[in-house]
Order: structure tokens, then sequence, then C-alpha cells
């Protein structure tokens, strides 16, 4: 990009114009993850699908941006086999503290209306973050048992929002 100054020309950089929604990631469960009755979990995350600023700790499944800001994050888990008035739960926790920002929690529950049915929860949240704030991804059943989230729809996903 050239830019005249008064008759001279400047070159700038193209990089240091543009809005950029980093640091970002996207990690996943890499295998079914077999989780307790009512035990609220940090899901194993540790598939990253993006890690753009390599941020994301896939050794214990969490995020730390580096870069104070507003965040855009989504979570999902998917449960299956979940009987009449059994219930799945999943939550945002920051810095180990399931989210609790401006009196919202950052967490969503779900009931079963029937026999071996398969719930799906997901979340979407925007959320301050500082720079050395750590987020995971908890999710929970209460079937009775211990049941699996299923690889393929438990994941946690998010990027920094630019421009505010």
């Amino acid at each position: 990009l050239l830019v005249s100054d008064a008759g001279v020309l400047k070159r700038v950089d193209y990089s240091y114009l543009k809005a950029v929604n980093t640091p970002a990631i996207y990690a996943k469960l890499t295998s079914d993850q077999s989780v307790s009755n009512d035990s609220l979990t940090v899901a194993a995350l540790a598939t990253e699908i993006l890690d753009s600023d390599g941020t994301f700790d896939n050794s214990n499944y969490r995020w730390t941006p580096a870069v104070a800001g507003y965040y855009l994050i989504v979570g999902s888990v998917y449960f299956g086999g979940l009987d009449d008035n059994q219930r799945m739960y999943c939550y945002l926790a920051v810095n180990g503290s399931i989210a609790n920002h401006n009196n919202l929690y950052h967490g969503l529950a779900q009931w079963s209306g029937g026999s071996d049915r398969h719930l799906m929860d997901a979340i979407t949240t925007i959320i301050y973050l500082d720079s050395d704030d750590y987020v995971d991804w908890r999710i929970a059943q209460g079937s009775g048992g211990t049941i699996n989230a299923e690889a393929d729809w438990t994941y946690m996903a998010g990027f920094r929002i630019t421009g505010v």
C-alpha cells in the first residue's frame, strides 16, 4: 500500500491496517469421552482444528487468548442414551470457575423427554477476557451411570471481536 505524504510516496504494510479476529481457536474431542453421572467434567478437547496464535493447550484443554478483549465463544456437547427425565448440561468456565458475568451464566441444561434420547446442547456467548484469563468447556450428564460425549459434536471455538 502506498501513501502520498506531500508528494513523497511512503510504503505501509497492509497487515497494520486490516482488522483481524485473532487469536482464534477451534478444538474438539479426539474420540468419545466417558463422563460419569453428575460429574462436571472438563471436555478433553485434544484435537486442534484451528489455533491461530498457539494459545490453546491441548494437554489441559485450556485456551488462554493472551490478548485482552471481547471474545465470541461457542461450545457444544452431544450425549446419546439419555432416558426420560435425565439431564445433560454444559458450561463455559473462566479461570476454573463457571462463568457468571453480568449475572448471566454461560451454560445450558436440557432434560430428556423420552427413552434412549440423543441430546445436544450448545452455547454462544460474548465475554470479556483479560490477557491471562483461561477458558475451558465443562460437560455433564445425569443418567445415573456413565455415558459418552460424542467426539463429532463436542467442541469449543472462539475468536477475538475486533473493532469494539
